[in-house]
């Protein structure tokens, strides 16, 4: 996966910026924050691994070179969105 972009937003406390699998935990927790999203989205609760789905998980004939996932970040680095 080829993330290696950063952006800056209008918002200092902020940033946009690519995840990578050693975000996989702080991604794991904002899902998990966000359960009642995902029951509504995706009619289940979230699984142990969404984390890993999201960063690893593409389209038929897709390879992970032309996914890009981005998150938001705090000041802290915590994914935030």
């Amino acid at each position: 996966m080829n993330n290696r972009q950063s952006f800056q937003i209008d918002d200092p406390n902020y940033s946009i910026s690519g995840l990578r699998t050693e975000h996989s935990e702080l991604l794991q927790k904002l899902c998990e924050r966000c359960a009642d999203y995902v029951l509504i989205v995706e009619g289940e609760s979230v699984s142990p691994n969404a984390a890993q789905e999201l960063l690893q998980d593409t389209p038929p004939g897709r390879s992970l070179d032309s996914k890009f996932v981005y998150g938001i970040l705090d000041r802290q680095g915590d994914v935030v969105g």
